[in-house]
């Protein structure tokens, strides 16, 4: 009797401490990688067009719906040879903690020429 006691005790402890544990590293594992997949698109994207182009500015209005909120230093249009654009990344997400929060920038140079 005392063997099942004990059985019944590890596992209530697992389900109470290591279930909300491995849940909230497997989201955030989840969040973290769409976030770094998202700042690297966004770059890559804004050196293909050459600037902030609408395409640019419709992606980034798609991911603003998904809790990406995106800013770039310099507006909206082609931008020329060498300029430099700053992006800015902060990016919402609830995990089993609560709201999680990451920021992050990039610099994005310019090489497409008109």
């Amino acid at each position: 009797m005392s063997n099942m006691k004990s059985g019944i005790f590890i596992l209530i402890i697992v389900a109470v401490f290591g279930i909300p544990y491995f849940l909230m590293v497997t989201i955030d594992s989840f969040q973290q990688q769409a976030f770094l997949k998202v700042t690297t698109e966004i770059p890559e994207l804004i050196k293909a067009e050459g600037g902030v182009s609408p395409v640019v500015r419709q992606v980034t209005n798609n991911l603003q719906e998904r809790g990406f909120q995106i800013t770039y230093s310099q507006p909206d249009g082609v931008r020329h040879f060498g300029e430099e654009i700053v992006i800015n990344y902060v990016y919402e997400y609830q995990n089993v903690k609560g709201l999680e929060r990451i920021e992050m920038h990039n610099n994005v140079t310019i090489m497409k020429r008109e």
